[in-house]
């Protein structure tokens, strides 16, 4: 895989933390859009799941997008803040596999230039 494929992933991991944050004051303050929003970012999730070789077929994909769907019909705060945290665990454990890889590559294209 290429560097910059790799640096494209970890910043949409880094972003997607954001918006996945985002869905606690959503959810707090009741907007009208946040399942709209959960969905979205789920579908997101699976497509780009299928872009990303190095999360492709990584289990913990599957367990965001479930803990995600969850989190639509929950309205109790604690429960819906602890999935939102357990999400972006899983995507920070992603981002360290992509960075491990992109660290890979890195090293490989160095001792070519050597």
């Amino acid at each position: 895989m290429t560097e910059l494929v790799l640096r494209l992933q970890y910043n949409y991991l880094c972003k997607l933390i954001d918006r996945i944050y985002k869905i606690i004051p959503l959810k707090e303050e009741n907007v009208e859009t946040v399942e709209s929003y959960i969905r979205n970012i789920t579908d997101e999730i699976m497509g780009n799941a299928e872009l990303i070789n190095s999360i492709d077929c990584d289990p913990r994909v599957m367990i965001i997008t479930s803990t995600l769907f969850s989190i639509v019909g929950e309205t109790e705060h604690g429960a819906y803040k602890r999935s939102v945290f357990k999400c972006i665990r899983y995507i920070e454990q992603l981002k360290d596999k992509v960075s491990e890889e992109l660290t890979r590559c890195e090293m490989r294209g160095r001792s070519m230039t050597d």
